[in-house]
């Protein structure tokens, strides 16, 4: 496990520096919420980047080592259970895997060529439900909780949007769909 790695001045060995090889850091501790915001803790000097692994999927992102969060937009694959782990600049995995923590299950959305949304729901209904434009930050729209068509949004052409259902104090409560871009 340690190699001697010689230290020389002008090509003269003068002590030797053992580098430790194979050596896994501690593990991340992750939670996550019922909107799916993925949350994580560590003690230690950040790695490189972090990536978010989802089992039987694989790598849903690639973070910056300073960053404790991510948010979930619609996971792959809901109930399949997702991990972190760091790496360093190489690429390589250099500390253990995170627990595994469960996704909550996100509306299923789909526009169609009206520019109407239309999204699928198995949960208990929201208060409203909110059709989200990612790129200027904006609520486009909003709807009662056991509707689950928007009519036409012609605002919504070509940008990115997301549906969420929130509360009667407009907290979101649900995950958020995938992000689609209007056709």
């Amino acid at each position: 496990m340690l190699d001697p790695l010689p230290f020389q001045i002008q090509g003269k060995p003068t002590l030797e520096i053992y580098q430790v090889k194979n050596v896994v850091l501690s593990a991340p501790t992750a939670s996550i919420s019922a909107i799916n915001y993925l949350t994580w803790t560590w003690g230690f000097t950040a790695p490189f980047a972090w990536v978010i692994y989802q089992v039987g999927v694989g790598v849903l992102q690639t973070l910056p080592g300073s960053q404790l969060h991510w948010q979930f937009y619609g996971p792959v694959n809901a109930y399949q259970n997702v991990y972190m782990y760091g790496i360093n600049s190489g690429g390589t995995h250099i500390t253990a895997n995170s627990n595994q923590v469960t996704p909550n299950l996100a509306p299923g959305l789909t526009i169609d060529g009206n520019d109407a949304f239309h999204w699928t729901w198995t949960g208990t209904n929201p208060y409203q439900w909110v059709i989200y434009q990612l790129s200027s930050e904006s609520v486009l729209a909003t709807y009662a909780g056991t509707l689950r068509d928007s009519g036409n949004l012609p605002q919504a052409k070509g940008y990115n949007c997301i549906v969420y259902g929130v509360d009667s104090g407009s907290n979101q409560i649900t995950p958020p769909s995938p992000n689609l871009v209007a056709p």
